[in-house]
């Protein structure tokens, strides 16, 4: 028989409490935030200091579960009575569970199901973390179900209803929001409530059977693939834009207010960077640290482009390649990628071009000096230390001296920051944001860009997976697109069809009659097949392929106006026949 209990806990003595004994115990009597007067009893901690005894203001259930063990469960409350109904039905359940009526997953899920939703979710973090999700990951997916959940008005795993989140959906689709995005949500959504199924937290996935949203009938940004062109365009203005942006010309916007205030920097283009990085240059004469900085930033971003562009891999996996991850001197360069950096943790290898991996190679020689030089400047206990090993030729000593190989290769801008970076270099190169087809450029199209000149490069489907480390070919294509200049190779791979002239057709009939000037013939004294074949000699060879073709299709061969040919007109060649009769 279970029983309803009050737990205590103790607390410091307040300040200004009264102690004072009654009936032989010891109680201290203190005003609270609200003034009221307050006592409790006192006791000695296991410091020794004087502390008092809180007793909760909730009743606590306690009871025997169906395997004999004894556990207190809050009830959250504060009525006796009421706390009386919540321990009938938890021993209620122990009993039908002993009985055999139901389940211990039953039980468990019944146990959980009034427990708040933010209970679970940590569970559900620590799950995740415990499987290698990064922690990122595991954050932007709790803020997609706290919100979904907050909105809908769930606060247990016992609310979460299907026509709730269904409305939520519809109402996200009527706001304008993308079915991709909602699509997103549902995922995290099921994600965590499938998790919760098999910690036997419930019973069943609620939101089972809500389809997901057609993402290719309702696409929001179609990316598309860069030409060599315009790639070549990007790195130059990528390498060169940090510099120009300290030598753009002041022009004025309005030359008849005449104020300080009109004055603005001319924009940059392809055709004046280079000036203003002269001028940039010769207005920072006096400041070579700062050119150098600047021309080390554009080299920097260009080379991120680059690795973008020739490479396959996405912003983060960039963002997470450090120095050991290069293999520069091997027969062929490659990058091993970390597991736990990579989107699908397999730990690839990406094979570099030689012309990149010589631009690596470089890239780390002169972050190895600046290193070196800056260190020289400004000395530390860690180079004075490989300084030191350097000089009595200890093995130990770094390859490059102040470089770590356990160092970022590139100092890679979040996601926000290089979107906003590259929609100004794309605009200098002359690069459309939006094309004529509606078609977007930014970070991610780079990967499409890849992909895209892998295919056209004759590759199999199953060599560019592997170049896209893509799980299904399905989605590499997707990756594909066409460009201008593929589809005229493509057309030009077409065979040959060389028609002759029109003066060249003998007959009556041209030979583009048919297809766009009017039928004048009479259909009405249209003679039947076999009549035509005995009027124009059914054993010539173009007859009998006619009435080969004719029988396929199921209609009658039509020759048009056949009266005037007769096997004594041996020059003259029967009419093509007519494509509506062969059509279809």
């Amino acid at each position: 028989m279970g029983c309803l209990i009050k737990k205590t806990s103790t607390r410091s003595v307040p300040m200004g409490a009264e102690v004072f004994t009654r009936n032989g115990e010891q109680l201290a009597r203190w005003l609270d935030g609200r003034g009221k007067k307050k006592t409790a009893t006192l006791t000695t901690g296991r410091d020794g200091s004087d502390r008092i005894v809180i007793e909760s203001g909730t009743w606590t259930a306690k009871f025997r579960t169906a395997d004999g063990t004894i556990r207190e469960v809050a009830t959250g409350c504060r009525d006796k009575s009421a706390a009386a109904a919540v321990l009938a039905d938890f021993e209620r359940i122990a009993d039908r569970e002993r009985a055999g009526i139901i389940s211990s997953k039953e039980n468990s899920a019944l146990d959980n199901g009034g427990k708040q939703i933010a209970a679970h979710l940590d569970s559900f973090d620590a799950a995740r973390r415990a499987k290698g999700i990064s922690v990122r990951h595991i954050r932007d997916t709790r803020d997609l179900i706290e919100k979904l959940f907050q909105e809908c008005g769930f606060k247990t795993l016992a609310s979460v209803q299907r026509h709730k989140v269904e409305e939520w959906l519809a109402a996200k689709a009527e706001a304008g929001t993308g079915a991709r995005r909602r699509n997103i949500y549902l995922e995290a959504v099921r994600t965590f409530l499938r998790w919760s199924v098999s910690c036997n937290r419930m019973l069943r996935d609620p939101l089972e059977g809500i389809a997901k949203a057609d993402q290719d009938a309702d696409v929001r940004r179609e990316r598309r693939a860069l030409n060599e062109d315009e790639l070549q365009r990007l790195l130059t203005v990528t390498a060169l834009r940090p510099l120009a942006e300290m030598g753009r010309e002041t022009v004025m916007c309005d030359p008849q207010m005449g104020k300080r205030s009109s004055w603005t920097y001319a924009p940059l283009t392809l055709g004046n960077i280079d000036d203003a990085c002269e001028r940039a240059r010769h207005k920072l004469a006096a400041k070579p640290e700062l050119i150098e900085d600047k021309v080390t930033l554009g080299r920097e971003r260009a080379l991120i482009v680059k690795m973008l562009a020739l490479t396959g891999l996405r912003r983060g996996e960039l963002a997470a390649v450090r120095i050991r991850n290069l293999y520069l001197d091997e027969p062929q360069p490659f990058i091993r990628l970390d597991r736990k950096s990579e989107k699908n943790r397999k730990g690839n290898t990406i094979p570099l071009r030689r012309d990149l991996a010589d631009d690596l190679r470089q890239w780390i020689a002169r972050r190895a000096a600046r290193a070196q030089e800056a260190a020289m400047h400004v000395p530390t206990l860690k180079f004075e230390t490989e300084a030191a090993r350097i000089r009595r030729g200890d093995q130990k000593a770094t390859e490059a001296a102040g470089l770590s190989s356990d160092e970022r290769l590139f100092s890679v801008p979040d996601r926000h920051a290089l979107v906003k970076i590259l929609d100004k270099d794309y605009a200098v190169a002359g690069i459309a944001k939006i094309d004529d087809r509606g078609r977007t450029v930014d970070v991610h199209c780079l990967r499409h860009s890849f992909a895209t000149w892998i295919g056209e490069s004759g590759v199999s489907p199953k060599a560019a997976q592997q170049l896209m480390r893509h799980s299904d070919v399905n989605q590499t294509m997707r990756y594909t697109h066409g460009t201008p200049e593929a589809e005229l190779k493509a057309l030009a791979a077409l065979p040959s069809a060389i028609l002759k002239p029109e003066h060249q057709v003998t007959g009556t009939d041209s030979l583009f009659a048919p297809a766009f000037a009017p039928n004048t013939v009479d259909r009405s004294n249209k003679l039947s097949l076999s009549d035509n074949l005995g009027k124009i000699g059914g054993d010539r060879a173009e007859d009998r392929q006619a009435t080969k073709r004719a029988e396929t299709l199921g209609k009658p061969a039509d020759f048009g106006s056949i009266s005037k040919y007769t096997r004594e007109d041996s020059n003259l060649q029967p009419p093509v026949p007519k494509t509506g009769a062969l059509s279809n």
